[in-house]
């Protein structure tokens, strides 16, 4: 269970990211507030599904307190946390809390989009919502970790066309076996992260993209707006100029295959069923 914005902005706006198995955030278990139809009110909507709250199904007031004691009370335990792994026997309960039919989809090809932003399928207000609704808290589930560890390629292809056809007949092949996650990026992209994101790259690849490199970036958004000529693009402006006293972000190998080939995808393969990384790559 999660009461984080970032997760309820993942929910409101069906965000997918790179993770190729997951889909979009997404579920069907969900704790929110929403305006009545007559706009005199607001009501709370609890479909989390959750054992931990039986008792206060009935009491709004009730049921949020419960939520917040348990997460942010003082006296909050691990253990606490552990009653709301156990789901309710109830409708909600059995609700799915990931979009089960999302590794079809993507894998069938027709007139249709499968990968995509605003998605309104689901009986769930809190899908797609775009902050029309208010959310508290949401149920995800969780997914099965690779058994072995992840391998990491990069595909280089003459054609637009060509790299089309690796996605659908390779990648897109087979629901079952999914790769991990896949990025496409063109020369144009290679070559403006070449010239002017070598910086970048180096610091996100010592710092991650936590906290410090939060504050860092903030650093800059902060630079930029001071009252002073070309605030606004000095930093951009040095990144730019000191780019090339740093190393080429990928392998020389890598660099030397953009130079003869347009098109690159950087994907990511694991071990999700017995043999699946095998026969994926054979």
């Amino acid at each position: 269970i999660f009461l984080n914005p970032s997760v309820a902005a993942g929910v409101a706006f069906g965000s997918g990211g790179t993770q190729l198995r997951k889909g979009p955030s997404y579920t069907e278990r969900a704790l929110f507030a929403r305006v009545l139809e007559d706009g005199k009110g607001v009501e709370l909507v609890n479909t989390l599904g959750l054992s931990a709250l039986d008792g206060t199904k009935e009491n709004e007031r009730e049921m949020v307190s419960t939520l917040d004691s348990i997460f942010f009370g003082d006296n909050s335990k691990s253990s606490d946390h552990n009653s709301l792994q156990s789901s309710a026997q109830d409708e909600h309960g059995s609700s799915p809390a990931h979009m089960t039919t999302y590794k079809e989809d993507v894998c069938t090809f027709d007139d249709s989009v499968s990968r995509h932003n605003a998605d309104i399928s689901g009986p769930c207000d809190a899908n797609r919502s775009e902050g029309k609704v208010l959310i508290l808290a949401t149920v995800h589930d969780t997914f099965p970790k690779s058994a072995k560890p992840i391998k990491t390629f990069w595909l280089s292809f003459e054609s637009l066309e060509m790299a089309l056809a690796f996605r659908k007949e390779v990648a897109l092949e087979n629901p079952a076996d999914l790769p991990s996650s896949m990025e496409y990026m063109d020369r144009d992209a290679f070559d403006v992260v070449n010239e002017s994101g070598r910086i970048l790259c180096h610091m996100t690849r010592l710092l991650g993209v936590g906290d410090r490199m939060a504050q860092l970036w903030n650093l800059k958004l902060f630079i930029e707006t001071l009252p002073i000529p070309g605030s606004d693009i000095i930093c951009d402006f040095a990144l730019h100029t000191f780019n090339n006293l740093f190393p080429k972000p990928l392998p020389q190998r890598i660099m030397e295959v953009n130079k003869a080939m347009d098109h690159h995808i950087m994907m990511e393969v694991g071990e999700y069923s017995e043999n699946g990384q095998e026969r994926f790559l054979s």
